[in-house]
């Protein structure tokens, strides 16, 4: 179990990090000590042109099993950014404790009686301008990919707040995208390739 605080585009001073540390106690009182692999803070000041800058904090928690629990917020002050980036975690610890298992409970349940069909995403691609000489990409992530069934991937995605999630089906050992459907329901979809 470790602490890493790491900044970019100002130094961190001990008032700081004394702050950062002290908040950062109150998400070990959630979990077991042995539940915890790491936790990482990233703090970084945007400076823009007109002289003003923003603190944007991103906090991020590995727990054992593969379980990633990301927050990411932006405010005028470090301590303030910290303060709002804490608070959503706690949402997402609280609702990965209880409800969301609850609810994986159910699904897991109705799926055992229903036969389920996934259907391909509609509005998966946006519109691109081919006629231009080149796509530019402007950021490229390399992440881990981790073999798990299916309602882990859901799981995962909803910890970390995102619409999408990638990984290797633990079903069928095959590069898998969950995503959430744009329906009232909340619905899943699953992407899996043909070879």
């Amino acid at each position: 179990m470790s602490t890493i605080i790491k900044t970019k585009n100002f130094d961190l001073s001990t008032i700081i990090r004394d702050y950062i540390t002290k908040k950062v106690d109150k998400l070990y009182s959630f979990f077991d000590k042995s539940e915890i692999r790491k936790i990482e803070i990233v703090i970084e000041k945007k400076n823009y042109k007109d002289k003003t800058h923003i603190y944007k904090a991103q906090i991020t928690i590995w727990l054992l099993g593969n379980t990633i629990l990301r927050s990411e917020k932006e405010q005028s002050t470090a301590q303030a950014a910290i303060d709002v980036t804490i608070e959503k975690l706690e949402q997402q610890i609280t609702r990965y404790k209880g409800r969301f298992k609850a609810r994986l409970r159910k699904t897991r349940k109705k799926q055992k009686e229903n036969e389920i069909i996934f259907e391909p995403m509609t509005k998966l691609e946006k519109e691109f301008d081919f006629s231009k000489d080149t796509i530019e990409i402007k950021r490229t992530k390399n992440f881990k990919v981790s073999p798990m069934f299916v309602e882990q991937a859901i799981e995962q995605m909803e910890l970390l707040d995102h619409k999408f999630y990638i990984f290797v089906n633990q079903e069928n050992n095959k590069l898998s995208v969950i995503y959430r459907r744009n329906t009232p329901d909340q619905e899943y979809g699953l992407l899996e390739p043909e070879y």
